[in-house]
Order: C-alpha cells, then structure tokens, then sequence
C-alpha cells in the first residue's frame, strides 16, 4: 500500500520531497541557519494535519513530549522553556557553522540529539531533525545524493532511540547514543545499497513496459528520467522539463496514467498533479512522523 490511500498521507510525503529538495538546495551553498531550518518546517507541514502548528515558527509556548492524553507534569520529556529556545538555537547554529576537527558523522549525532532537546517547533521536530541528518552529510561530501535515510532506523528503533536521547538529558551519556547512532548509519547504509538496487530494477522494468506497449518513444522515455528526479509533477513541469508542447506532454501524461506509472492525486479538473507511484513506495520508507 502506498500514501496515495489517504490524502493526507500523501500531502506529508509530498511535502517530504519538497521539503529535501529545498533544503538540499539551500545547504547545497549556504550555511546552516535557523532561517532555513525555519523555511523547511514550513515546507514540512503546510497543509497537513499538522499545518495548523503554526509552521515555520519558533514556538513560543511550552510542549511536552509524552503519551497520548498525557499531560506536562506526566510527561516523558519536557524540553526548555519557550523564552530560551532562540539561544540555545542560536548557539547550536554556532556550533553547526564553526569549522572544527569534529568528524562529520560525530557532529551530526550530537547536532541531532540536541535539536530533538530543543524541540524548538510545537510538532514536527522529529522528521525536520531527522531530514537535517541528510542535509548534513550531503552538504559535507559524505553522501553524494540523499539515499541514506536514518528515518527508517530511527523508526524501527523508536523505543531504543528515545531511551538514548533521556540518557544524555538525565546522565549526559553521549557515548551510548553515538554508539547506537553510528550503529544506524551502518545499518541504513546497507538498505541504501538495497534501495538503490530496488530502484535500478524497477527503471529497467518500466523501460521494459514503455518498449511492449509502444508508448511514448523517446519523450516516454526522457520522462521516466525526469520521474526519478521529480516524482510529483505537473503537465507543465512535463512540458518544461522535456522542451515539449502542452498536447505532446498532456498525451504521455495519458500514456503513463493507463499504463499505471502516474496516478492522479489532486482530484482536480485543472491543476492536476501526478505521483510516480512504484517510485514512492521506495522512497516514502520513513517519511512520518
């Protein structure tokens, strides 16, 4: 099953890719700051259930992190106080920007660690904290394109990754939670590698497919490149993207529709947009909350 069931999944993972392009973007020859960390969360919820959190603003009241129902005085974690949250955030952009002898990969298990202290947003501090990691090592050389994704190991180990965060707030116990840190890139490493396989495969199928059902020739096929680099579009992204007229684009739109490699998710008559289905639910692993 992928998002497309729910229209609000899909908004998330929508906003998701969104989200990592512009912040690939702007990494890619910026510095870190609080101003783009503040423009991705906005990005990143907009629209969504939790688009009326006030997205890309620094909270300015108190949150708690805790079961559900709970309150701050049975909360599991309650991050500082609102009146404190643009120092500390001021300080660890500091500490993000100076030019030190930190291995990258050990400054950005501390970095995260304490971004998820802060909780400086009123939600969606875990995936902006989580996307930043990629942002990171792909602005530091480490990864070449973002395929490593620690959302999926952080995910999976959701009750080991908490208990490693109250550890360094209560004993100040970084060494185990840059052990099980590290211990994630490895792990994520490897579904990259399979991830990355998945995504070979299935290129060559839907070439494969385009070939038996005659469609689209060589437009057909310059689209389904562009549909790995952008695989949310519209027909004038199409259009755009292949140097094509609007019929041309509107026809192997058509195409890809009946042969089921785009589906429309808008449910509009104008303004359509189109999800590269098989492709998402490859890289929508890890994209929630």
């Amino acid at each position: 099953m992928v998002p497309t069931d729910d229209i609000n999944e899909v908004k998330e993972v929508i906003n998701y890719i969104r989200a990592m392009d512009e912040g690939l973007k702007r990494t890619s020859h910026e510095l870190f700051s609080v101003e783009i960390l503040q423009e991705i969360h906005s990005i990143l919820l907009k629209g969504t259930r939790s688009g009326k959190k006030e997205p890309g603003k620094i909270r300015t009241v108190q949150n708690w992190i805790g079961p559900s129902g709970s309150n701050r005085h049975l909360a599991t974690f309650v991050p500082p106080p609102p009146e404190k949250v643009p120092e500390l955030l001021a300080d660890l952009e500091s500490f993000i920007v100076t030019d030190d002898r930190i291995p990258p990969l050990i400054k950005i298990g501390l970095v995260h660690a304490q971004f998820e202290t802060i909780h400086p947003f009123i939600d969606g501090n875990g995936r902006l904290g989580r996307l930043f990691i990629t942002f990171y090592l792909c602005q530091k050389g480490i990864l070449a394109r973002p395929i490593l994704n620690l959302s999926i190991y952080l995910k999976q180990h959701r009750e080991e990754y908490y208990h490693h965060l109250q550890k360094i707030r209560i004993e100040g116990d970084w060494e185990s939670w840059l052990k099980f840190f590290l211990r994630g890139i490895i792990e994520v490493s490897k579904e990259a590698l399979a991830n990355a396989r998945e995504i070979i495969v299935l290129k060559e199928r839907l070439l494969d497919t385009l070939v038996k059902n005659n469609a689209g020739g060589l437009n057909a096929v310059r689209l389904l490149d562009l549909l790995f680099t952008k695989p949310i579009v519209t027909v004038a992204d199409i259009s755009s993207g292949l140097d094509i007229s609007h019929q041309p684009a509107y026809d192997l739109v058509d195409q890809f529709e009946k042969l089921e490699i785009l589906r429309e998710i808008t449910g509009k008559k104008r303004y359509k947009k189109y999800l590269f289905v098989d492709y998402l639910r490859i890289i929508e692993r890890g994209t929630g909350q």
